[in-house]
């Protein structure tokens, strides 16, 4: 399942909505297509406001391995399994 992230009129985050639903509201016009630094989000142009919920960021710093994780009470907004920097210790001796 992929998230898309939703910021408001004003520019303040909102919590990331379904790519099904972005692709709707964008539809509608009651949202923007926005791009920055490589990152696809929405701007919703009717909502200056919104509530948001807690969020957390999960970060596992393994020596081989780092894994990322984003999510709130409900559901799992990111996952990242990435391989960690060896090369360092080769470097060094």
């Amino acid at each position: 399942m992929k998230w898309v992230p939703v910021i408001s009129a004003t520019g303040k985050p909102l919590m990331p909505c379904h790519a099904a639903r972005a692709r709707e509201l964008v539809r509608r016009g009651r949202a923007v297509r926005r791009f920055r630094k490589g990152f696809f989000y929405i701007q919703l142009l009717d909502r200056e406001d919104g509530a948001t919920q807690p969020v957390a960021c999960g970060i596992d710093p393994g020596s081989k391995w780092e894994g990322f994780t984003v999510k709130d009470a409900a559901r799992t907004f990111l996952n990242i399994h990435a391989d960690a920097i060896t090369h360092v210790e080769d470097r060094l001796t």
